[in-house]
Protein backbone atom coordinates (compact mmCIF):
# COMPACT_ATOMS: atom_id res chain seq x y z
CA UNK A 1 0.00 0.00 0.00
CA UNK A 2 1.37 3.71 -0.60
CA UNK A 3 1.84 5.81 -3.63
CA UNK A 4 4.98 4.14 -5.44
CA UNK A 5 5.94 4.40 -9.08
CA UNK A 6 3.08 5.59 -11.41
CA UNK A 7 0.52 4.79 -13.05
CA UNK A 8 -1.52 4.73 -10.03
CA UNK A 9 -4.64 2.59 -9.97
CA UNK A 10 -7.96 3.80 -8.41
CA UNK A 11 -11.25 2.13 -8.45
CA UNK A 12 -14.64 2.81 -7.40
CA UNK A 13 -18.22 4.85 -8.39
CA UNK A 14 -18.62 8.95 -8.90
CA UNK A 15 -20.43 11.63 -9.61
CA UNK A 16 -19.81 14.53 -12.06
CA UNK A 17 -21.93 17.24 -12.05
CA UNK A 18 -21.28 20.01 -14.61
CA UNK A 19 -22.95 23.51 -14.12
CA UNK A 20 -22.26 27.09 -15.03
CA UNK A 21 -19.78 29.69 -13.17
CA UNK A 22 -19.18 33.39 -13.74
CA UNK A 23 -15.78 33.69 -15.12
CA UNK A 24 -14.99 36.32 -12.76
CA UNK A 25 -15.99 34.04 -9.99
CA UNK A 26 -14.03 31.11 -11.55
CA UNK A 27 -10.75 33.13 -11.93
CA UNK A 28 -9.99 33.29 -8.18
CA UNK A 29 -9.03 29.77 -8.15
CA UNK A 30 -7.17 29.75 -11.42
CA UNK A 31 -3.68 31.02 -11.99
CA UNK A 32 -4.03 34.12 -14.58
CA UNK A 33 -2.01 32.67 -17.26
CA UNK A 34 -4.49 29.67 -17.84
CA UNK A 35 -6.91 30.89 -20.35
CA UNK A 36 -10.60 30.15 -19.15
CA UNK A 37 -13.33 29.32 -21.98
CA UNK A 38 -15.71 31.62 -21.85
CA UNK A 39 -19.52 31.67 -22.96
CA UNK A 40 -20.75 35.09 -22.68
CA UNK A 41 -19.02 35.37 -19.51
CA UNK A 42 -19.72 32.08 -18.27
CA UNK A 43 -17.41 28.95 -17.53
CA UNK A 44 -17.88 25.00 -16.82
CA UNK A 45 -17.40 24.01 -13.25
CA UNK A 46 -19.21 21.82 -10.83
CA UNK A 47 -18.05 18.93 -8.67
CA UNK A 48 -16.76 15.13 -8.79
CA UNK A 49 -17.52 13.31 -5.77
CA UNK A 50 -16.25 9.62 -5.73
CA UNK A 51 -16.21 7.12 -3.58
CA UNK A 52 -12.71 4.85 -4.00
CA UNK A 53 -12.49 0.99 -3.18
CA UNK A 54 -9.23 0.73 -3.38
CA UNK A 55 -6.52 3.01 -4.28
CA UNK A 56 -2.67 3.75 -3.16
CA UNK A 57 -4.01 5.00 -0.48
CA UNK A 58 -6.42 2.34 0.74
CA UNK A 59 -10.63 2.93 0.01
CA UNK A 60 -11.25 6.85 0.77
CA UNK A 61 -13.69 9.33 -0.45
CA UNK A 62 -13.02 12.33 -2.40
CA UNK A 63 -15.00 15.68 -3.44
CA UNK A 64 -13.36 17.98 -6.38
CA UNK A 65 -14.96 21.27 -6.95
CA UNK A 66 -14.70 22.31 -10.30
CA UNK A 67 -13.83 25.88 -10.85
CA UNK A 68 -13.70 26.32 -14.57
CA UNK A 69 -12.84 24.89 -17.77
CA UNK A 70 -9.05 26.12 -18.65
CA UNK A 71 -8.07 26.01 -21.93
CA UNK A 72 -4.62 25.51 -23.40
CA UNK A 73 -4.91 24.78 -27.47
CA UNK A 74 -5.51 21.87 -27.97
CA UNK A 75 -6.83 20.93 -24.59
CA UNK A 76 -9.49 21.89 -22.19
CA UNK A 77 -10.06 20.22 -18.83
CA UNK A 78 -11.77 21.29 -15.90
CA UNK A 79 -9.45 22.98 -13.05
CA UNK A 80 -9.87 22.00 -9.37
CA UNK A 81 -10.35 25.02 -7.06
CA UNK A 82 -10.40 22.56 -3.66
CA UNK A 83 -9.96 18.43 -3.44
CA UNK A 84 -11.53 16.88 -0.64
CA UNK A 85 -9.86 13.74 1.02
CA UNK A 86 -10.54 11.93 4.05
CA UNK A 87 -7.60 10.06 3.91
CA UNK A 88 -4.09 11.99 5.39
CA UNK A 89 -1.89 10.19 2.65
CA UNK A 90 -4.14 11.30 -0.12
CA UNK A 91 -3.76 14.49 0.81
CA UNK A 92 -0.17 14.86 1.40
CA UNK A 93 -0.23 13.16 -2.49
CA UNK A 94 -2.45 15.44 -4.08
CA UNK A 95 -0.32 18.04 -2.53
CA UNK A 96 3.10 17.49 -2.85
CA UNK A 97 3.06 15.72 -6.15
CA UNK A 98 0.00 16.30 -7.79
CA UNK A 99 0.03 20.05 -7.24
CA UNK A 100 -3.40 19.64 -5.97
CA UNK A 101 -4.96 22.12 -3.54
CA UNK A 102 -5.90 19.38 -1.35
CA UNK A 103 -7.45 19.72 2.40
CA UNK A 104 -8.28 16.71 4.13
CA UNK A 105 -12.23 16.43 4.99
CA UNK A 106 -14.50 14.40 6.65
CA UNK A 107 -17.37 12.73 4.77
CA UNK A 108 -21.08 12.25 6.86
CA UNK A 109 -24.34 10.96 5.51
CA UNK A 110 -27.07 12.93 7.02
CA UNK A 111 -31.03 13.11 7.10
CA UNK A 112 -30.67 16.96 6.39
CA UNK A 113 -27.93 18.90 5.78
CA UNK A 114 -26.53 21.32 9.29
CA UNK A 115 -28.20 24.09 8.39
CA UNK A 116 -31.18 24.92 5.89
CA UNK A 117 -30.75 28.66 5.51
CA UNK A 118 -28.14 28.88 3.41
CA UNK A 119 -27.67 28.84 -0.27
CA UNK A 120 -29.85 26.16 -1.32
CA UNK A 121 -28.58 25.07 -5.34
CA UNK A 122 -32.20 23.05 -6.80
CA UNK A 123 -32.16 20.42 -9.59
CA UNK A 124 -35.59 19.50 -11.67
CA UNK A 125 -39.15 19.65 -9.98
CA UNK A 126 -39.39 15.70 -10.58
CA UNK A 127 -37.28 14.03 -8.76
CA UNK A 128 -38.45 9.91 -9.66
CA UNK A 129 -34.98 8.87 -10.98
CA UNK A 130 -33.53 10.15 -7.60
CA UNK A 131 -36.32 8.93 -5.25
CA UNK A 132 -36.39 5.32 -6.27
CA UNK A 133 -33.71 2.59 -6.33
CA UNK A 134 -30.53 1.78 -4.49
CA UNK A 135 -28.54 4.62 -2.28
CA UNK A 136 -25.60 5.37 -3.66
CA UNK A 137 -23.66 7.14 -0.72
CA UNK A 138 -23.87 3.35 0.82
CA UNK A 139 -23.62 1.27 -2.11
CA UNK A 140 -20.36 3.25 -4.57
CA UNK A 141 -17.29 1.46 -4.27
CA UNK A 142 -18.39 -1.27 -3.21
CA UNK A 143 -19.46 -0.36 0.21
CA UNK A 144 -21.66 -1.67 2.02
CA UNK A 145 -22.47 1.64 4.51
CA UNK A 146 -24.53 0.18 7.20
CA UNK A 147 -24.39 3.70 9.28
CA UNK A 148 -26.97 5.28 6.08
CA UNK A 149 -29.52 2.58 6.36
CA UNK A 150 -31.80 5.11 8.66
CA UNK A 151 -33.05 7.19 5.53
CA UNK A 152 -30.11 9.26 5.00
CA UNK A 153 -30.33 11.72 2.08
CA UNK A 154 -27.61 14.09 2.21
CA UNK A 155 -23.70 13.60 2.69
CA UNK A 156 -22.36 16.83 4.07
CA UNK A 157 -18.44 17.61 3.89
CA UNK A 158 -16.68 19.61 6.26
CA UNK A 159 -12.94 21.16 5.71
CA UNK A 160 -11.15 19.66 8.68
CA UNK A 161 -7.94 21.72 8.28
CA UNK A 162 -8.33 23.15 11.48
CA UNK A 163 -5.58 25.53 11.29
CA UNK A 164 -2.72 27.14 8.83
CA UNK A 165 -0.38 24.25 8.18
CA UNK A 166 2.63 23.54 7.13
CA UNK A 167 3.39 21.34 4.60
CA UNK A 168 6.33 19.08 5.33
CA UNK A 169 9.49 18.44 3.61
CA UNK A 170 8.11 14.93 3.29
CA UNK A 171 4.92 15.62 1.73
CA UNK A 172 6.81 18.09 -0.84
CA UNK A 173 9.78 15.79 -1.43
CA UNK A 174 7.49 13.47 -3.24
CA UNK A 175 7.08 16.06 -6.50
CA UNK A 176 10.62 15.95 -6.71
CA UNK A 177 11.19 12.79 -6.44
CA UNK A 178 8.13 11.32 -9.05
CA UNK A 179 9.19 13.71 -11.52
CA UNK A 180 11.87 15.77 -10.87
CA UNK A 181 10.15 19.28 -9.71
CA UNK A 182 10.96 21.58 -7.14
CA UNK A 183 8.02 22.45 -4.35
CA UNK A 184 8.30 25.17 -1.74
CA UNK A 185 6.81 24.88 1.78
CA UNK A 186 2.88 26.23 1.68
CA UNK A 187 0.39 26.49 4.76
CA UNK A 188 -3.66 24.81 3.78
CA UNK A 189 -6.38 26.63 5.29
CA UNK A 190 -9.42 25.03 7.41
CA UNK A 191 -13.26 26.45 7.49
CA UNK A 192 -15.82 26.36 10.14
CA UNK A 193 -18.69 25.36 7.92
CA UNK A 194 -19.56 22.64 6.04
CA UNK A 195 -18.11 22.96 2.58
CA UNK A 196 -22.16 21.60 1.21
CA UNK A 197 -23.97 18.87 1.51
CA UNK A 198 -25.13 16.91 -1.90
CA UNK A 199 -28.17 15.03 -2.04
CA UNK A 200 -27.75 11.50 -2.56
CA UNK A 201 -29.39 10.05 -5.35
CA UNK A 202 -31.31 6.42 -5.24
CA UNK A 203 -30.41 4.47 -8.78
CA UNK A 204 -31.97 1.16 -10.20
CA UNK A 205 -29.68 -1.09 -11.32
CA UNK A 206 -29.03 -0.89 -15.28
CA UNK A 207 -26.78 -2.76 -17.83
CA UNK A 208 -24.61 -0.48 -20.31
CA UNK A 209 -21.43 -0.65 -21.89
CA UNK A 210 -17.89 -0.31 -20.52
CA UNK A 211 -16.40 3.34 -22.34
CA UNK A 212 -12.57 4.04 -22.03
CA UNK A 213 -11.66 7.45 -21.88
CA UNK A 214 -8.58 9.57 -22.14
CA UNK A 215 -8.61 13.10 -20.11
CA UNK A 216 -5.44 15.34 -19.76
CA UNK A 217 -5.48 17.43 -16.41
CA UNK A 218 -3.45 20.75 -15.35
CA UNK A 219 -2.60 21.29 -11.66
CA UNK A 220 -0.27 23.60 -10.06
CA UNK A 221 0.10 27.28 -9.40
CA UNK A 222 -0.25 26.62 -5.94
CA UNK A 223 1.80 28.16 -3.08
CA UNK A 224 3.27 24.58 -2.38
CA UNK A 225 3.80 23.89 -6.33
CA UNK A 226 4.26 27.13 -8.38
CA UNK A 227 4.61 25.11 -11.40
CA UNK A 228 2.08 24.63 -13.65
CA UNK A 229 1.88 20.87 -14.66
CA UNK A 230 -0.26 18.29 -16.63
CA UNK A 231 -0.49 14.78 -16.46
CA UNK A 232 -2.76 11.95 -18.36
CA UNK A 233 -5.61 9.96 -16.57
CA UNK A 234 -7.01 6.62 -18.45
CA UNK A 235 -11.22 5.95 -17.32
CA UNK A 236 -12.73 2.40 -17.99
CA UNK A 237 -16.05 2.97 -16.68
CA UNK A 238 -19.84 2.60 -17.39
CA UNK A 239 -21.76 5.64 -17.84
CA UNK A 240 -25.27 7.05 -17.33
CA UNK A 241 -27.09 10.33 -17.05
CA UNK A 242 -29.10 11.12 -13.97
CA UNK A 243 -31.12 14.71 -13.18
CA UNK A 244 -29.08 17.21 -11.47
CA UNK A 245 -28.05 17.07 -7.63
CA UNK A 246 -29.17 19.31 -5.04
CA UNK A 247 -26.23 21.14 -3.41
CA UNK A 248 -26.74 22.97 0.43
CA UNK A 249 -23.72 25.95 0.84
CA UNK A 250 -23.51 27.13 3.90
CA UNK A 251 -23.07 30.85 4.29
CA UNK A 252 -19.39 31.75 5.72
CA UNK A 253 -20.49 33.22 9.19
CA UNK A 254 -17.38 34.34 9.86
CA UNK A 255 -16.07 36.04 6.21
CA UNK A 256 -12.42 35.04 7.91
CA UNK A 257 -11.78 32.38 5.30
CA UNK A 258 -13.96 33.33 1.47
CA UNK A 259 -11.61 31.28 -0.45
CA UNK A 260 -12.21 28.12 1.54
CA UNK A 261 -16.36 28.87 0.68
CA UNK A 262 -17.09 27.80 -2.32
CA UNK A 263 -20.71 28.86 -2.84
CA UNK A 264 -19.86 30.43 -5.53
CA UNK A 265 -18.14 27.89 -7.67
CA UNK A 266 -20.38 24.74 -6.46
CA UNK A 267 -23.57 27.03 -6.73
CA UNK A 268 -23.82 27.32 -10.05
CA UNK A 269 -26.84 26.53 -12.40
CA UNK A 270 -26.87 22.75 -12.65
CA UNK A 271 -26.58 21.22 -16.12
CA UNK A 272 -26.01 17.53 -16.24
CA UNK A 273 -25.23 15.31 -14.02
CA UNK A 274 -23.58 11.72 -14.89
CA UNK A 275 -23.18 8.63 -12.81
CA UNK A 276 -19.24 6.90 -13.11
CA UNK A 277 -20.02 3.15 -12.18
CA UNK A 278 -17.33 0.71 -11.51
CA UNK A 279 -14.53 2.95 -12.78
CA UNK A 280 -10.76 1.96 -12.90
CA UNK A 281 -8.62 5.09 -13.49
CA UNK A 282 -4.81 4.97 -14.11
CA UNK A 283 -3.38 8.41 -13.53
CA UNK A 284 0.32 8.70 -14.97
CA UNK A 285 2.81 11.47 -13.02
CA UNK A 286 2.74 15.17 -13.72
CA UNK A 287 4.76 17.04 -15.78
CA UNK A 288 5.49 20.59 -16.63
CA UNK A 289 2.92 22.18 -18.35
CA UNK A 290 3.73 25.01 -21.35
CA UNK A 291 1.37 27.66 -21.82
CA UNK A 292 0.98 27.55 -25.50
Amino acid sequence: MGYSDPPWVFTGDALYQLSLVRVEEARKYVPPNIPLVNFLGYTLGGFYLARYSDSPAGSFDELVALAGLAWNFPTSCAWAARVYVNNAEARNHGIGVVGLPSRLASFKAVRKPSSCKGKMQHSSKSSSSIDAGLDWWSSAGGRRDTKNQGGAEWVEIRNREARRIPILQRITSGLKRVCGIQSNASITKGLKEPVCAIQIPRLQPQWGPVIQLSLPSYSGGTPACPDLLKYSLRMLTKIRFIKPLKIHMEDDKSGSNSMEALGTVLGGKPLLCMSFEKMNIQVEAPEYLEIK
